[in-house]
């Protein structure tokens, strides 16, 4: 084993991470795009 195969649990695991990670991101972008709205920066 090469390390090189994954299982479809890490390859699924791997996504939910990925999905998280982005949706956290855009979340926090649009936060500080309706804070500025709010508060005028």
């Amino acid at each position: 084993d090469d390390g090189v195969e994954m299982t479809e649990e890490e390859v699924k695991r791997g996504i939910m991470d990925t999905v998280k990670n982005a949706a956290k991101d855009l979340a926090g972008q649009l936060l500080d795009k309706l804070k500025c709205k709010i508060t005028a920066c």
